[in-house]
């Protein structure tokens, strides 16, 4: 993580990563579409927030230079969906199945893009480097487009 630290008590230390998605919201959400994916919220506690969210799948098709991650909600009642496009980088090291998303960090890349690291409770990290992102969540009755 570029701007997200963890203190030695253990807390996540979001105050430099607030400040710079405020500096730099504008280019931000240019690559970005969906629901709001940096709201703070998002890194936060409750229903909205990605924090202790599973890995359900995920898949790239380097023929298209695209991947997708659904995750399932911390309290098991809804799906969010990552899709990335433009794919120029993917580091996956995915979690177990039984782990936990603790915290993840979207900044603008340095080839003009934008990169999306998300970090696991088992110490695993997916990083992916891509033109854009597109986000979206929805209560688990609902029906993904995922495929």
């Amino acid at each position: 993580m570029k701007y997200i630290t963890q203190a030695p008590d253990g807390l996540w230390v979001l105050k430099p990563y607030e400040d710079y998605v405020e500096q730099n919201r504008a280019a931000l959400n240019t690559r970005l579409s969906g629901e709001d994916l940096l709201s703070g919220e998002r890194n936060g506690f409750g229903r909205a927030s990605l924090h202790d969210a599973r890995v359900l799948r995920f898949s790239v098709d380097y023929a298209v230079k695209q991947a997708r991650l659904l995750l399932l909600g911390a309290y098991y009642d809804r799906h969010f969906e990552l899709v990335y496009t433009g794919l120029s980088g993917c580091g996956a090291a995915l979690p177990g199945p039984k782990t936990d998303l603790l915290i993840h960090e979207v900044t603008l890349g340095e080839s003009g893009g934008i990169s999306h690291e998300l970090l696991f409770s088992d110490g695993e990290v997916l990083q992916l480097a891509c033109a854009s992102i597109a986000f979206r969540d929805w209560p688990l009755q609902e029906v993904s487009t995922f495929e």
